[in-house]
C-alpha cells in the first residue's frame, strides 16, 4: 500500500508539474480525438489568445472555427499528415470576438491508453508575422511595380561573386534587348566595352570603399552595338547577410554624342584660332614691313617738298601744290608711325620709362599745341587736378594717350562747347579723364571704340580720317600698367567721357 500510495503521490507531482508548465506557456497546446474534437487544451492561453473559456472550449470542433477559404487546405493538409503521424500548417482561426488570427499548428500522432489515436497540437500565434510579410509582400509588389515600370535600367548586384541577381527585365529589353535569363548570375564585365572594363573595376574598388558612386562607360546591346551608361551605384547588405550594391543607370548616348561633337568644335574652334594667331601674326609682320618700307621714301619726299617750298621765285599755284603735298605726306606718315607703334605695342617691343613730371604739364603743353582749333570753336577748357602730384611714369607714353583724349574732345565739340579735364590721385591709383558735351557715340559702338582698325557708324562722324589705332595704342599704353580705359556715352548729342586709371606702384616697369 505505501508504494501505490508513493507511486500516486509522484503521478501526482508529475501532473502537476506538467499542467504547470503547459499552462504557462506561451503556444496554444491542445489534445484532438479523430473527430477533432477537444479534449484537452491549456486553458489561460487559450483565454488569451482566442479569447474562448471553458465551456466554449470543452469538446469544440476545431474546423467550425477556421476561416473558411482556409478549411478545405486544412482538412487535406489533416488527412496527408494522419498517414504519416505528424505534420504542420498555418491557418486562420476565430476568436470569440469575431476577429481572425493566424495561427501556426505543429500536430504529433499518438494512442492514449485506452487505443485511440490522438493528436497533440502545439500552436503559435502567426498573426503579427503575417501581417509583416503581407506588408513586404506589398512594398516587393510596389516597388517592384516602380521598378518594372521605371526608365531607367535598375540591378542588384552581388558584390561576392560580382553577378547579377536582379534586373527590371522590361526595361532591360527595351534598352539593351536582354532578359533575365541573359544576364542573371552573370557577370557584368561580360557586357561593359573592353575599353572601360579596366577604369570601371578600379573606379568600383573605390566607390565600394564609401559605399556609393558614379561612373559611366559603353554596354554592349544584346544586337552587339553600343551605348553609353550613367551608372549610380549604392552598396547594402541584403536579407541573406550578403554585400550587394543597387544600381540605377541610364541612357546618356545621345548626350555622349553631343559632348563629342562639342569636343571636335572645340577642337576645330582651337586650331583656327592657332591659324588665325598665325594670320595675325604674319599680317602685323606685314604691316611693320610695308611701314618701314614707306617711312624712308615719305621722309624724302617731306624733306624735298619742304626744301621746294623755300626756293624763291615759285608762283602761288605751285605753292599750294607742295603745300597740299607736304600736308598729305606728314598725314602718311603719321598713320605709319601708328601702325608702327601699335606693332611695337602689341608684341611688347617696347620699354616704359621713369619719368617725373604733372599732369598739369602735359595738358598746358596740349593746350598751347590745340590753341588755334580752341578759338576757332569758342571752346572753355576747364581743369581739376587736385592736389597735382608729380607722378613718375613715362611721360612720352601717357603725353600720347591724353592728347588722343583731347584731339577726340576737340574734334567733336560743338561751337562755344565745353571740355572738362579731371586728375585724381587715391592710394596707389591715378584716374585722369576727360569730358566732352559734343556730338556723343552711340551706345552700341562703345565696346568697339578700343579695337583696332575700328571704323563707327558714320552718323556720329567719329573716325573720319585715320586708320582706326589712336584709341587702340592707348589701351596698349594703359595695359602696361596693369591699368583700365574706358568710353562712356549715353548715345548721339549727349558728349562723351574718357577715362583710364592706372596703377602707380607697379613693380615691373621694363616690358620686353
Amino acid at each position: 500500500m505505501r508504494k501505490v500510495k508513493r507511486d500516486v503521490q509522484k503521478l501526482t507531482m508529475s501532473e502537476e508539474r506538467y499542467r504547470l508548465i503547459a499552462e504557462n506557456a506561451n503556444d496554444l497546446i491542445t489534445i484532438l480525438n479523430a473527430k477533432f474534437k477537444m479534449e484537452y487544451f491549456n486553458q489561460p492561453i487559450h483565454q488569451r489568445i482566442l479569447g474562448y473559456g471553458d465551456e466554449d472550449l470543452m469538446g469544440m470542433d476545431l474546423m467550425a472555427i477556421v476561416h473558411p477559404a482556409d478549411l478545405t487546405r486544412l482538412l487535406e493538409e489533416g488527412k496527408r499528415n494522419w498517414k504519416r503521424q505528424e505534420g504542420e500548417v498555418e491557418a486562420r482561426f476565430k476568436r470569440k470576438d469575431g476577429n481572425y488570427i493566424w495561427l501556426g499548428l505543429k500536430g504529433n500522432f499518438f494512442m492514449d491508453k485506452n487505443g485511440n489515436k490522438m493528436v497533440l497540437m502545439i500552436s503559435r500565434d502567426l498573426t503579427e508575422r503575417k501581417k509583416t510579410e503581407l506588408q513586404l509582400r506589398e512594398s516587393e509588389k510596389k516597388y517592384r511595380l516602380i521598378s518594372e515600370n521605371a526608365n531607367d535600367l535598375i540591378a542588384v548586384i552581388n558584390l561576392n561573386d560580382k553577378t547579377f541577381e536582379y534586373i527590371n527585365e522590361a526595361t532591360f529589353q527595351i534598352l539593351l534587348g536582354y532578359s533575365q535569363g541573359d544576364l542573371i548570375g552573370k557577370t557584368p564585365s561580360t557586357i561593359l566595352h573592353p575599353a572601360d572594363r579596366k577604369k570601371t573595376v578600379n573606379q568600383t574598388k573605390e566607390e565600394a570603399a564609401v559605399g556609393e558612386g558614379l561612373l559611366e562607360a559603353r554596354i554592349k546591346k544584346k544586337d552587339g552595338t553600343y551605348i553609353w551608361l550613367e551608372n549610380k551605384g549604392r552598396s547594402f547588405i541584403g536579407a541573406d547577410g550578403q554585400r550587394k550594391a543597387l544600381i540605377i543607370a541610364r541612357d546618356i548616348t545621345d548626350r555622349k554624342k553631343t559632348e563629342e561633337k562639342l569636343r571636335d568644335a572645340f577642337e576645330q574652334i582651337r586650331r583656327q584660332n592657332i591659324e588665325l594667331k598665325e594670320l595675325d601674326q604674319s599680317r602685323e609682320e606685314f604691316y611693320a614691313d610695308v611701314s618701314h618700307e614707306l617711312r624712308t621714301p615719305l621722309i624724302s619726299i617731306r624733306g624735298y617738298t619742304e626744301l621746294l617750298l623755300h626756293s624763291a621765285n615759285l608762283d602761288p599755284t605751285h605753292q599750294q601744290d607742295l603745300r597740299t603735298i607736304l600736308r598729305n605726306a606728314q598725314r602718311l606718315e603719321h598713320f605709319v608711325n601708328e601702325i608702327l607703334d601699335f606693332t611695337a605695342l602689341k608684341t611688347g617691343k617696347i620699354r616704359l620709362k621713369m619719368d617725373s613730371f604733372r599732369i598739369s604739364e602735359i595738358i598746358a603743353e596740349i593746350q598751347a599745341d590745340f590753341q588755334f582749333q580752341i578759338h576757332q570753336k569758342r571752346l572753355k577748357v576747364e581743369a581739376d587736378f587736385g592736389h597735382n602730384p608729380k607722378l613718375l611714369l613715362d611721360r612720352l607714353k601717357i603725353t600720347r594717350v591724353v592728347q588722343n583724349f583731347f584731339t577726340n574732345a576737340v574734334k567733336f565739340s560743338r561751337v562755344d562747347g565745353k571740355i572738362l579735364l579731371t586728375s585724381s590721385v587715391a592710394g596707389d591709383h591715378w584716374t585722369f579723364s576727360i569730358r566732352d558735351w559734343g556730338i556723343g557715340i552711340l551706345k552700341t559702338d562703345l565696346p568697339k571704340l578700343f579695337t583696332r582698325f575700328t571704323k563707327l557708324n558714320p552718323s556720329n562722324q567719329m573716325n573720319l580720317d585715320g586708320v582706326g589705332l589712336g584709341l587702340a595704342i592707348c589701351k596698349k599704353i594703359i595695359d602696361l600698367y596693369d591699368g583700365k580705359i574706358r568710353a562712356d556715352s549715353e548715345g548721339l548729342n549727349t558728349g562723351a567721357c574718357f577715362t583710364f586709371r592706372i596703377n602707380l606702384n607697379l613693380e615691373k616697369n621694363l616690358v620686353e
